[in-house]
């Protein structure tokens, strides 16, 4: 291939780019750095304690961990990423009020992939899935794992 073959590919790929993205200076930026996740929006997801009680949660992937972190009642607490193009992506958290531990997969992108915002009402029932006025309750887990 020469030169000039991979320039004029190298440009429709980065025209392509930033019709995806919108953004031509944030693909400037994902280029620049060799960053490609820049092709998919970045999700957010937000947590918020009806628990009743402050919970102390501690939220992570397999390549980040967030923290531990205290959420009074009333409280909300918010992290941000971009999902994996595969729909591999997976964020599995603790949670611990009132002397008990349960666990939830508060992103999972087989489930998620495609929201820009995945928010959680964390209730003693569960997690309820927040869809404008309504909700989707998922069961606590007594332990960790992928399934939900």
């Amino acid at each position: 291939m020469t030169p000039s073959t991979k320039l004029g590919i190298s440009a429709v790929l980065v025209v392509i780019l930033v019709l995806l993205r919108g953004d031509s200076s944030a693909v400037a930026r994902d280029l620049a750095s060799n960053s490609f996740g820049g092709l998919w929006e970045r999700t957010t997801v937000i947590l918020y304690n009806h628990l009743g009680a402050a919970v102390t949660h501690h939220c992570r992937s397999k390549d980040n961990d967030l923290g531990i972190h205290v959420l009074q009642q009333g409280q909300s607490w918010n992290f941000s990423f971009s999902p994996d193009v595969f729909f591999k992506t997976l964020f599995y958290s603790s949670f611990q009020w009132d002397g008990q531990v349960r666990y939830f997969n508060v992103y999972q992108g087989s489930r998620d992939f495609g929201f820009k915002v995945v928010s959680w009402r964390l209730k003693p029932t569960g997690p309820c899935y927040i869809l404008g006025q309504d909700e989707n309750c998922f069961h606590w887990k007594s332990a960790p794992g992928i399934s939900t």
